[in-house]
């Protein structure tokens, strides 16, 4: 093997899954791996995808709603939580601070239900 890697270990398998990346791709991991990062972690998937989005337009009003709702339930950007997030974050037509108001009451006891909201345990719920 041209680098001295063994066959079937990891390593050889990361430098073959390398190998396979777009150019972009590979580009985004060689300047975070040389930054220290170690793959497969969360910084290092966090600066891939900056270095992979770098040149994007800027996000609508509604994406930067999005995305600050998925952060502000603490979600880390790209995993698949936060993707998840992102897809149903459109769905709502309240404001993150509204969304905010209502995770942080369900948390306390009070549940939104249509148009009002009802206490458990009242006569209405």
């Amino acid at each position: 093997m041209a680098q001295g890697l063994k066959a079937n270990t990891p390593a050889l398998n990361q430098c073959a899954a390398r190998l396979l990346m777009p150019a972009k791709q590979r580009d985004a991991y060689d300047a975070c791996t040389a930054q220290g990062l170690q793959q497969g972690t969360d910084p290092f998937m966090q600066c891939v995808q900056k270095r992979l989005n770098a040149g994007n337009p800027p996000l609508t009003p509604r994406q930067q709603d999005a995305v600050d709702l998925c952060l502000g339930k603490g979600l880390v950007q790209g995993t698949d939580a936060f993707k998840t997030c992102l897809k149903t974050a459109g769905t709502s037509s309240l404001n993150p601070k509204q969304q905010a108001a209502v995770d942080a009451l369900s948390g306390e006891g009070t549940l939104r239900r249509g148009a009002g909201e009802v206490r458990r345990g009242s006569a209405e719920g």
